[in-house]
């Protein structure tokens, strides 16, 4: 009996198309099980004063902050075309324990947490720990969608490295 893996495709979420990866309704960002940074898009009629030509607004950890859009939409367009380079276990939660598994990859206390909505569906992508693999760091994360431990290159989620101040405008600090 071969081993399925190899058939399986390693992507983490549905693709997202390109267009859309910015339109992101509401997201919500946690590292180390603690949360680390949330945003949701601005209603058309709330968009006045610094927020005119602003699509997100940061929720958390303060709402008075304007985005980065730049690092903002660079983090989404990691997130929506986000593949692997091969899955590592498959039906996590139709297997017999899934416990021991996420446990296995650093899946239950989690590096990073992240979900959101889009289009009125739910994502959500779970990061574990890293492993070294021929020189090239990676990280195990967790798919809901396809219920897969994915190896995914660190080169590939630059902004798990991303610090809160990093997603704040730059002339937020300026005077």
């Amino acid at each position: 009996f071969e081993d399925m893996r190899i058939y399986l495709d390693p992507v983490v979420i549905r693709p997202i198309e390109e267009q859309t990866r910015n339109y992101i309704e509401k997201f919500a960002y946690a590292k180390n099980g603690e949360p680390f940074f949330a945003c949701e898009i601005i209603p058309d009629a709330e968009r006045v004063g610094a927020y005119i030509n602003q699509l997100h607004r940061m929720t958390y950890p303060a709402d008075a902050f304007v985005l980065n859009t730049t690092t903002l939409y660079e983090m989404f367009n990691q997130i929506g075309g986000l593949s692997g380079a091969g899955v590592v276990e498959h039906g996590v939660f139709t297997g017999e324990n899934p416990g021991e598994i996420l446990d296995k990859y650093g899946l239950v206390n989690s590096t990073a947490d992240i979900a959101f909505t889009l289009g009125g569906k739910s994502y959500r992508i779970v990061v574990g720990n890293t492993e070294e693999y021929n020189g090239e760091l990676y990280y195990y994360v967790y798919s809901e969608y396809q219920d897969t431990v994915v190896m995914v290159p660190a080169t590939s989620m630059t902004f798990l490295q991303y610090n809160i101040i990093d997603l704040f405008q730059e002339n937020v600090f300026q005077y």
